[in-house]
């Protein structure tokens, strides 16, 4: 069973105050790696379990969005694609994804 999914637009996780996208390469808009990966972005270890890329076949807005495919017959893994992101305490961020 081949299973596709795709994230579209772009991720944005914002201080409440400062309004400013903290994330960097929120939309997946910047040209990958020689090895494939996404700028700023890492996999997890089910990631080689499945091909993790940035597409233009959907985007929500700008050029392109994350796909994920499963490599596998059977169920496919978890995949989780993270980037660390500096916060400061006793304040509120919220996290939007399209």
């Amino acid at each position: 069973m081949m299973t596709r999914l795709i994230v579209t637009g772009a991720m944005v996780m914002i201080c409440a105050a400062a309004s400013a996208n903290l994330l960097q390469n929120p939309g997946f808009e910047m040209p990958a790696g020689a090895d494939g990966a996404i700028a700023h972005w890492t996999a997890n270890a089910a990631a080689a379990q499945q091909k993790i890329w940035a597409d233009d076949a959907d985007p929500r807005s700008g050029e392109q969005c994350l796909a994920i495919r499963s490599l596998l017959d059977t169920e496919p893994a978890k995949s989780i694609v993270s980037q660390r992101v500096a916060v400061e305490p006793n304040t509120n961020y919220a996290l939007t994804l399209w």
